[in-house]
């Protein structure tokens, strides 16, 4: 069966309902005191964020109409994300421009706040989408090198120490035993027959090849990976 959830649709949630808002309450600070106001300044910001965020995400899904069923891997898919960011930033500093009321205090207090606080966003939304990806993504995709593309994986999991993962990707021939021995796993020279896991239900996509070229086995754990025709295939089963 398919992951239930992708680290880029997490990340895409926590951009329009946590980092966008997040950029308005800088924007209402940096826009205190002038024409627009703080309410404007909150919209203007917020509206911003989702603005890029959301024509992003539609060019993401002309680019990729089968996502998530079929992608790039997760850290490039994720990159769609950051025109939420870029847009609020530049509204933000924007904002931060705005010419004074004539009878508005020093403004330049309330704006070095702003600017602190974007600081701030900023890396608690970094830190927050590094842990989203090492949580949500399986750690033989974030192994993926950056020309990986078609990405398919499946998941089955019946209990936390019993669960079976496989993934295939189309993968330059070359970059294929620098990602096996990434994972730690160990050329066999003539192959061997493998006995990959099967997810459960229908996948005609997952083929994979009678022998496998790289492995790797640890008490219950054992992972098997090959490379066929452009597609990679590997896969980790643990009973």
């Amino acid at each position: 069966m398919p992951l239930p959830l992708t680290a880029t649709q997490l990340v895409f949630v926590l951009v329009f309902l946590a980092v966008a808002p997040g950029f308005g309450v800088c924007g209402a600070l940096a826009s205190g005191g002038t024409r627009l106001g703080r309410a404007g300044g909150f919209f203007m910001a917020t509206v911003a964020s989702w603005f890029g965020l959301g024509l992003s995400g539609l060019l993401a899904s002309l680019w990729r109409p089968r996502y998530p069923v079929e992608g790039p891997p997760e850290h490039v898919a994720t990159l769609f994300a950051a025109p939420g960011f870029l847009v609020g930033i530049a509204a933000v500093l924007l904002l931060a421009s705005l010419p004074p009321l004539p009878d508005a205090d020093d403004l330049s207090w309330r704006r070095r706040r702003a600017r602190r606080l974007l600081l701030g966003l900023l890396l608690a939304s970094t830190i927050t989408i590094g842990v989203v990806h090492r949580v949500f993504v399986a750690p033989l995709h974030r192994a993926l090198p950056w020309s990986a593309s078609e990405v398919r994986e499946w998941l089955r999991q019946p209990s936390a120490d019993d669960y079976a993962y496989g993934l295939k990707a189309r993968l330059p021939a070359e970059e294929f035993p620098a990602y096996a021995g990434g994972l730690g796993l160990s050329a066999v020279a003539e192959g061997e027959p493998a006995s990959w896991p099967r997810p459960e239900g229908a996948a005609e996509w997952w083929d994979p090849p009678p022998v496998a070229t790289w492995t790797w086995g640890r008490d219950r754990e054992r992972r098997l990976a090959a490379h066929r025709d452009g597609w990679l295939y590997v896969s980790v089963e643990r009973r």
